[in-house]
């Protein structure tokens, strides 16, 4: 289950907002403050805050209520999450052809309608002054933390979520920041939120950076604030490895069985060893912002008592691989108050930095950043050779400010993903699990009466194609309540 909020404003053709500064450690967010002063009483030194009596510490508790419905033209895609909201992203996104045994099992549906409030959310924000500089505390919750039933099967085990009006409370962000330090799990310093396009499913564009489920990581950063309105960060993050393992015959020129899919989220085992590296450049002017990202990290697939026969390798065996992502994205301000966003990305492996190599949910066993081929089916333990798939993406957008309620804003994005050369004698059973090429085309329109209400109407195709060559396409009519407080 992901969401469809990309924590942009209500009104997004500015620059960056104090949020996203927030998270990105930047401007007011790295400001230095004075030693702590006694307890103050009234208005909180920053806007919507208050001073929480007997103290000097600023408090501002906020949120918003988000009704989303969506009909969905074309069938789910061959895993959907039972009950949830999908983004309409790879994943969800069905396929026909080489590898397929049949048309995904609820083709014949003949469309999908969907209603929920469940990505409404709750937050609180804190500021106060210490010897050190400002502290600031920022969290918050939403309600997409479905109950989930587990199937142990032995190819790892299987997390299902259900259900879609559970509106269970999940932990989104819980970060704190004191000067130049910010840890906690806020967005990735990977990711530019001010670079999405102005649609509705802003982070469901192929082409783009990372996944909606995807982009915030617990993590310890630290922020230069430089002359000229440049900054730099560098981070720690949390890492997940996923991919695909299959056995090929002898002679190398076919596969024995179909390729098993795995994260070491759920299937088979946690098996992160090390963290993932990210550093991030970015200069701010009146004409937009450019930013420059890097992420490396480590692959790995380890086999565990949990699954002792995950692709015939033996218990405790161990495969990986190190990889990157480099993302270049900003905005330029264009007429009035209309603005042209871009992104454009390219590496190898790191999948969870890359949009068509990571899941919305993990749990849905999606992301490929290993992909990994058995030499012999005779003696499966003999050797592997493991490689990963190189992404190139590029995704653009343009919002429109017609009057002060109405603006509007389109998007569109490609993809495209080598095939790894461990797979190289895979067959079309395999290969319809790797992805090879998407495609997305969006528009959205937002009408905003009143301040902090916001009416939105959105239109999103992806198009989708695996190495098999089995392809599809979706098609979403998507509409949106915000009421902000």
């Amino acid at each position: 289950m992901t969401d469809r909020s990309n924590s942009r404003p209500l009104r997004a053709a500015g620059g960056l907002t104090a949020a996203v500064a927030l998270l990105a450690g930047l401007n007011v967010a790295n400001a230095q403050a004075p030693a702590p002063a006694p307890p103050l009483s009234g208005a909180g030194s920053f806007p919507q805050s208050f001073i929480v009596p007997g103290t000097n510490t600023s408090l501002h508790v906020g949120g918003q209520i988000q009704i989303d419905a969506s009909y969905g033209f074309d069938t789910d895609g061959p895993s959907p999450t039972i009950g949830a909201y999908d983004n309409l992203a790879p994943a969800t996104v069905g396929i026909e052809g080489p590898g397929m045994a049949a048309p995904p099992p609820n083709h014949s549906n003949g469309g999908v309608f969907r209603f929920h409030a469940n990505n409404s959310k709750l937050f609180t924000e804190t500021r106060t002054p210490t010897s050190y500089g400002e502290m600031k505390t920022y969290i918050e919750f939403d309600f997409q933390g479905g109950q989930a039933t587990n199937t142990t099967t032995a190819g790892g085990s299987t997390t299902t979520k259900c259900c879609m009006d559970d509106g269970i409370p999940r932990l989104r962000m819980a970060y704190g920041t004191l000067g130049p330090w910010l840890i906690g799990k806020a967005a990735s310093n990977f990711v530019d939120l001010a670079a999405l396009a102005d649609t509705l499913d802003g982070f469901v564009q192929a082409g783009g950076f990372m996944g909606a489920g995807t982009f915030r990581q617990t993590q310890i950063r630290y922020t230069w604030l430089l002359p000229n309105g440049i900054s730099a960060a560098a981070s720690i993050e949390s890492a997940v490895s996923g991919g695909l393992i299959a056995t090929t015959n002898n002679g190398g020129t076919a596969t024995t069985s179909t390729a098993l899919n795995w994260n070491d989220v759920n299937a088979p085992g946690l098996s992160q060893r090390v963290p993932a590296f990210v550093g991030s450049a970015q200069i701010q002017q009146p004409w937009g912002h450019a930013k420059f990202a890097v992420a490396i990290m480590q692959e790995r697939f380890r086999n565990t008592s949990v699954a002792a026969s995950f692709g015939n390798i033996p218990t405790g065996t161990h495969l990986k691989r190190w990889g990157y992502m480099l993302a270049q994205s900003g905005h330029y301000n264009t007429f009035g108050r209309d603005k042209l966003t871009w992104s454009i990305s390219y590496g190898q492996g790191a999948a969870q930095y890359s949009w068509p190599l990571s899941s919305p949910d993990l749990g849905l066993n999606f992301e490929e950043g290993l992909i990994c081929s058995g030499t012999s089916n005779v003696n499966p333990s003999a050797s592997y050779v493991c490689s990963e798939p190189r992404v190139f993406g590029v995704n653009a957008g343009y919002a429109h400010e017609w009057t002060s309620e109405w603006r509007s804003g389109v998007s569109f994005g490609w993809d495209t993903v080598s095939k790894p050369n461990a797979a190289g004698a895979w067959g079309n059973g395999s290969l319809v699990k790797l992805e090879h090429r998407h495609w997305s085309a969006g528009a959205s329109l937002f009408w905003t009466p009143v301040a902090n209400v916001q009416f939105g109407l959105g239109y999103l195709y992806y198009h989708r194609e695996v190495w098999s060559g089995a392809r599809g396409s979706a098609h979403r009519l998507m509409t949106q309540a915000l009421f902000r407080f």
